[in-house]
């Protein structure tokens, strides 16, 4: 196998492209939040980027894990997910290498007490697809499947700052009512396969009509928890001025009722939303950081500008020419 096509597999088996552009951003937001919320603090710049490298590091490993656990359910439904010519022993090699390096730089970094925090991370991934298995039940899943993505590591930065300020826990419950929207949305269009391989998910036991209902609640807890938010971090600090860029997903909104495109819940071809959590917030947030306290915290606003330059195009550019 060639070694580009080796690599490009390696990375489809990690699934960075459902992780990368839209989970990590929202661990920055969290990081970014918690700057604003402790103004003057002895965490700079170096816990962005090494909350970004953690997570990177414990998202590919959560995910591979999966992948793992899935591989029988994967095959029935013909589905493929990278490296199909190694054995489970072989495909559980870059697993412990990936979660060695995130405990690793853990230890290097952070107290005690918030490695604990990060090895129930890993713990709480391992149950999430393997038994007891949280993906599958109609309970626990909704419960901790989100939970597992972002919040969970989000918790070990508060565990290593002795701290989650208000900002911090409400932008958390944004975060998990956004990923437990997601996961249902996912339920509903996975429905006829988890039907046919026999996976118990939430819309298998609640039905389709049970689960739209159940979206449309998520969202709006959703939206209000976003919109407290947006009232508390000004309260923290956030220049006021920086709202205004809010008007545009409004603009883009009122752009799709103009071309009457569709604007659904139980979809992934339009997020309501997506454009708020995964790309304004941060970029707010890392505007106005830099702007209150100057010096080396400027360098965050390139880092989330340029890291994640091809996800704010997706999310607030794309829309307006309507390209698919």
């Amino acid at each position: 196998m060639p070694i580009f096509q080796s690599i490009r597999d390696f990375f489809h088996f990690t699934r960075a492209y459902q992780w990368y552009p839209g989970k990590i951003p929202l661990m920055l937001g969290f990081v970014l939040t918690m700057l604003l919320s402790v103004p003057g603090s002895q965490h700079g710049f170096i816990w962005v980027l090494a909350a970004y490298i953690l997570t990177i590091l414990y998202l590919a490993a959560a995910y591979m894990i999966n992948n793992i656990a899935d591989k029988e359910q994967d095959r029935i439904a013909n589905k493929k997910i990278g490296l199909e010519d190694w054995s489970q022993r072989k495909r559980a090699i870059p697993v412990i290498i990936f979660s060695a390096l995130c405990l690793g730089g853990g230890i290097l970094l952070l107290p005690v007490l918030a490695v604990f925090a990060m090895i129930g991370c890993y713990i709480l991934a391992w149950c999430y697809s393997f038994p007891p298995r949280f993906k599958e039940h109609a309970l626990w899943g909704p419960i901790l499947c989100p939970i597992a993505q972002i919040p969970a590591p989000a918790l070990v930065v508060a565990v290593a700052w002795g701290t989650l300020p208000m900002p911090a826990l409400i932008y958390l419950l944004i975060v998990y009512f956004y990923f437990l929207r997601m996961l249902l949305v996912h339920h509903l269009l996975d429905y006829e396969n988890d039907r046919i391989t026999g996976t118990y998910t939430t819309a298998i036991a609640l039905g389709v009509p049970a689960t739209k209902r159940l979206v449309q609640l998520t969202f709006v807890l959703e939206m209000f928890c976003t919109i407290l938010f947006l009232i508390l971090v000004v309260c923290a600090g956030l220049p006021k001025i920086l709202l205004i860029s809010l008007v545009w997903p409004l603009f883009l909104v009122i752009l799709r009722w103009i071309r009457r495109e569709p604007v659904q819940l139980d979809s992934y071809s339009y997020i309501p939303l997506a454009d708020v959590h995964e790309s304004l917030i941060p970029l707010i947030l890392a505007i106005g950081i830099a702007m209150n306290e100057g010096g080396s915290m400027i360098a965050i606003v390139p880092f989330v500008v340029f890291l994640f330059l091809y996800r704010h195009f997706d999310r607030l550019v794309r829309p307006l020419f309507n390209w698919k």
